[in-house]
């Protein structure tokens, strides 16, 4: 009995071994595109996880209080089309900035309140930004330090006060990088979908 219960015990430790070598390879392959993501996260902690909020005039007067009402509209299941409580009233569904009928915005605010939801889409949409220009330099042929520079000069030669506006400015942030990729390899004959 305690030859088979080591042997079972030492089968045990050789798999979880093989999973951590497993694991431990993928980490080491992905180690930019996994320091990207930290880093955004960590460059907006102050909005993800301190409270704090953007502070200029068109996000106190516009973007937070549609947001409101957006994540309102979607808990309630009332109409998107019109905000009455905004002056004399806004159209809240043809506003390109709130992103009233954008399918990840349904879940996000759905789920989040707000303010949180609104942050959450700026930084998922700056992640697949900062992720699209390192893998712009992959694509090139550059190695993953190289390409990781260009991810987070990206980044860092965007201001805050573009992206702080909502998805469609944060959106346009990886377009631009993805553009070139596509670029790149049709001018190389390749195709354009990533591999």
């Amino acid at each position: 009995f305690l030859i088979r219960l080591r042997g079972e015990v030492r089968s045990r430790i050789r798999r979880l071994g093989l999973l951590w070598e497993i694991v431990f390879s993928a980490l080491r392959r992905q180690w930019a595109a996994i320091l990207i993501v930290l880093v955004v996260i960590a460059a907006f902690a102050p909005v993800l996880f301190l409270g704090k909020i953007y502070f200029d005039e068109e996000q106190l007067g516009f973007y937070y209080p549609q947001t409101f009402f957006l994540a309102e509209s979607l808990k309630n299941g009332t109409s998107l089309f019109w905000n009455n409580a905004y002056y004399a009233g806004v159209s809240v569904s043809l506003d390109q900035f709130v992103g009233s009928f954008y399918p990840p915005h349904w879940l996000l605010f759905g789920l989040l309140p707000s303010v949180t939801a609104h942050h959450v889409s700026i930084v998922l949409t700056v992640i697949g930004g900062c992720l699209a220009a390192y893998w712009l330099g992959r694509a090139t042929g550059l190695g993953r330090a190289a390409s990781f520079v260009i991810a987070m000069s990206y980044m860092s030669a965007t201001t805050f006060d573009w992206l702080d506006i909502g998805t469609l400015a944060g959106h346009a942030f990886f377009v631009f990088p993805l553009l070139f990729i596509a670029i790149w390899k049709i001018s190389r004959g390749e195709h354009v979908f990533l591999s």
